[in-house]
């Protein structure tokens, strides 16, 4: 295994999985030395339990706001609930009777 070799895909994959299991990121490895090295830093780690790992992902998911479309108001944008609810910055419809 030459130093300039480029590190393979499938080390690249397994690399990925021991990180995702610590609970850590990573800098990507640019060669297989570099890889295999990395890799048998990750194995001396103890797994992260996984509800740290799930914790961390929902509130990363959160913070980008991957799971609410742009469209979605805010809390502090409406007031009312229903077919009660309307924008906070105008007035309520009025009733007519």
């Amino acid at each position: 295994m030459a130093a300039h070799d480029p590190v393979t895909p499938r080390q690249l994959d397994f690399i990925k999985q021991l990180a995702y299991s610590r609970g850590i990121s990573f800098i990507p490895p640019t060669n297989r030395i570099q890889a295999s090295q990395l890799i048998d830093q990750l194995k001396q780690r103890d797994r992260s339990p996984a509800y740290e790992i799930a914790a961390d992902r929902e509130q990363t998911s959160a913070l980008r706001g991957e799971h609410t479309p742009a469209s979605t108001p805010h809390e502090d944008e409406i007031r009312g609930y229903g077919s009660s609810a309307h924008w906070r910055n105008t007035r309520p419809p009025r009733r007519r009777d």
